[in-house]
């Protein structure tokens, strides 16, 4: 009988380690899968922010060319902004 029970609890030791290699291996190749599809996503997004960066800095420096007075104008009021931001956050 003890026999049996051994025999028995053997089996089902490597039944339940034979399905948990087979959940743990497709587990592990959805995960390469998972992994590849984000990579490439971020890929395509990384290049898309690429180009509309280089699209916006165009745009920019056509903006400075046709009226570099408000260019300058805007960029004095800017580093004014920012002074007294810093100014104030010193104060505290």
């Amino acid at each position: 009988m003890a026999d049996n029970i051994r025999k028995a609890t053997e089996a089902l030791t490597e039944e339940a380690q034979s399905r948990l290699n087979d959940v743990a291996e497709e587990a592990i190749e959805k995960g390469r899968k998972t992994w590849k599809e984000v990579r490439e996503r971020g890929g395509e997004v990384l290049e898309d922010a690429r180009k509309r960066g280089g699209e916006a800095w165009e745009d920019a420096q056509k903006m400075v060319r046709k009226y570099p007075t408000r260019a300058l104008g805007l960029a004095l009021l800017a580093g004014v902004v920012f002074g007294a931001m810093i100014l104030h956050s010193d104060d505290r």
